[in-house]
């Protein structure tokens, strides 16, 4: 069963009248889960050539191991979810951002962020209560009628009163826990004659108080504790409130200690490895490291290539195949690559390990088989591996650009052309 509905063509201009979908799950980084009607709606409105088409034309397989129809009707035709950003600030905007510009410029253009304007939204709310917490405090304070008083020095003594209180009645309540049957009385009393002489010291020595020996001190006391919740809350309220006002800078600051400590950059600007991952905008750091590392200088073209394709990879769909390509010293080469970017990533959480499970497919391809060939090798779908292949030579094309090696341009230059060829070449010509 299918789905269809119509679209008015309101505007990505690219050449596709219809737009198919095989699923309406999406992976999150970590699972599968339902598609969301933005994320529906963000492809569907593709469908419809500028121009060309009056209609945009949508296709959805009702498929009942995935979705009931009630839950894929209210998927299509339901309420859009507010939009939501999700902009992560990346290494490469860091890099760009240190060697730009000022820290004042850096201030005001993180500000712009669409995440921070949303974030924004919140400031008078956060504002309102930081305030109103502010006037509790202030009503809240403990006021004498008097006019000496001694509160401050009184409440020192009443904390360490307190806490030499509830300091014996632990030590009676274990002395007492440990006995049984007719002598607990006899053993109560001796603990209290014990402590007697203590506390009446501590009462004469609170009567010496103006505080102490006044009819309200009870009414100052709980006032003080009250002012302490409060302040408590207002701190933490108040925090909130610095974050949302500059919610990326925090971000970027920690990001700029990462590659001060990395060698990235220093006091005076960015060093070789930062001119080169701020050209970079796909798994910068990976890349820059396999680069200084001279994996790219040493390899030839297809393992170039085949290289590429496991840093942009990641394996998403489930029950995919792979046929067994036996090239044992490609194979051999990629695990090496893989084993010193998992290293990096166990010192590192924010880089991610490499996907070669299907780098040797990208090496077949770069080594002239034709698609159908490749095709026999693994059940990805054909518009999922041509994404595939595209994203690798769009990575090569930021390393050809970042590199001053002229020979090694040479080289990313003939591993480009030799998979930008047949229908890889063709999408591109039609994009």
């Amino acid at each position: 069963m299918f789905l269809s509905m119509e679209l008015e063509n309101t505007g990505v201009n690219m050449p596709a009248r219809t737009v198919a979908f095989d699923t309406l799950k999406k992976f999150d980084g970590r699972s599968f889960r339902q598609m969301k009607t933005l994320e529906f709606y963000q492809l569907a409105g593709r469908a419809g050539r500028r121009g060309i088409d009056p209609m945009g034309w949508v296709v959805t397989p009702f498929l009942p191991r995935d979705i009931e129809l009630p839950d894929m009707e209210t998927l299509i035709y339901g309420d859009v979810e507010p939009l939501i950003s999700q902009f992560d600030l990346s290494f490469n905007s860091v890099l760009n951002l240190y060697s730009g510009h000022k820290s004042e410029e850096i201030r005001t253009i993180l500000k712009r962020n669409f995440a921070q304007f949303q974030a924004n939204k919140e400031l008078p709310k956060l504002t309102q209560k930081v305030s109103r917490l502010r006037t509790d405090i202030e009503n809240a304070q403990p006021r004498c009628t008097k006019k000496k008083d001694d509160f401050g020095a009184f409440i020192e003594f009443y904390q360490r009163k307190q806490s030499i209180l509830n300091s014996m009645r632990s030590q009676t309540n274990a002395t007492l826990g440990g006995l049984h049957g007719r002598r607990n009385r006899f053993a109560q009393e001796r603990v209290e004659q014990e402590f007697s002489e203590k506390i009446a010291s501590i009462e004469k020595e609170e009567e010496s108080f103006t505080c102490g020996s006044c009819s309200f001190k009870k009414r100052c006391i709980g006032r003080f504790f009250q002012v302490g919740n409060l302040q408590k809350k207002l701190d933490y309220w108040r925090s909130i409130l610095e974050q949302q006002e500059e919610l990326l800078l925090p971000s970027f600051e920690k990001k700029i200690a990462i590659m001060r400590k990395m060698g990235y950059l220093d006091d005076s600007g960015l060093l070789a490895r930062g001119e080169f991952a701020s050209k970079i905008h796909t798994e910068e750091i990976s890349v820059t490291e396999l680069y200084f590392k001279g994996f790219f200088h040493e390899w030839n073209c297809h393992e170039i290539n085949a290289l590429a394709l496991s840093i942009v990879y990641e394996f998403r769909k489930k029950d995919v195949r792979i046929a067994k390509i036996k090239r044992k010293e490609v194979e051999m080469k990629l695990k090496d690559a893989k084993a010193f970017i998992s290293h990096l990533a166990r010192q590192c959480n924010f880089i991610k390990p490499l996907d070669i499970s299907l780098s040797l497919v990208m090496h077949s391809w770069s080594m002239g088989e034709s698609f159908d060939q490749i095709l026999n090798l693994t059940n990805l779908p054909e518009g999922d591996l041509i994404r595939a292949f595209r994203h690798a030579i769009d990575l090569l094309r930021q390393i050809r650009e970042a590199t001053e090696d002229r020979s090694l341009r040479d080289k990313i230059t003939a591993s480009i052309d030799i998979v930008n060829r047949d229908i890889i070449l063709a999408t591109e010509l039609r994009d």
